[in-house]
C-alpha cells in the first residue's frame, strides 16, 4: 500500500524516469555520519529519518510501516519515522531548474540511502529495508 501511496504523485510522470532524471545511490560506509555542526537532529540509533533538500518547490510522499504522509512544499523538510523497518519515498521537483533536489534516508545519524537529480521536473524514488 505504500508503494501506491507515493506512486499516486509519480504514476502521471513514467516518462521521466529515465536514467539522466533518476538518480539513486545506496551509502553504507562509516563516512557518512552526520557532524555535529549540521542542522539534523540527533535520533535514536534505530530511528529512521527522511530529509528532503530543494531549494524551490515540489510534491514529495513517504510511507513505513507505521505512517505515510503526501506533501507539497520547498526548502529543507526532516521527517522522523520512528523505528520502523523499512521506507519508500519519493519527490519530484515542480519546475524546470537545473538546481539540486536531495533525499537523505538516515537510520540514526547514518546516512543508509540517498539519491538526487538536477534535471528540470526531475524526481528522486527511494526504498530502504533492513
Amino acid at each position: 500500500m505504500v508503494a501506491g501511496i507515493v506512486g499516486v504523485y509519480f504514476s502521471d510522470i513514467a516518462s521521466v524516469n529515465s536514467s539522466e532524471n533518476l538518480v539513486n545511490s545506496n551509502n553504507d560506509s562509516s563516512e557518512n555520519i552526520i557532524n555535529d555542526n549540521t542542522s539534523t537532529n540527533d535520533i535514536d540509533n534505530d530511528e529512521l529519518k527522511i530529509v528532503i533538500d530543494y531549494n524551490g518547490k515540489y510534491t514529495a510522499g513517504y510511507g513505513s510501516a507505521y505512517s505515510n504522509n503526501d506533501v507539497t512544499t520547498a526548502g529543507y523538510q526532516e521527517y522522523n519515522l520512528g523505528k520502523t523497518s523499512y521506507v519508500d519515498v519519493g519527490a519530484k521537483k515542480s519546475d524546470s531548474s537545473s538546481n539540486l533536489l536531495k533525499i537523505t534516508i538516515y537510520k540514526g545519524n547514518k546516512i543508509v540511502k540517498e539519491g538526487s537529480t538536477s534535471a528540470p521536473y526531475g524526481e528522486v524514488v527511494l526504498h530502504y529495508q533492513e
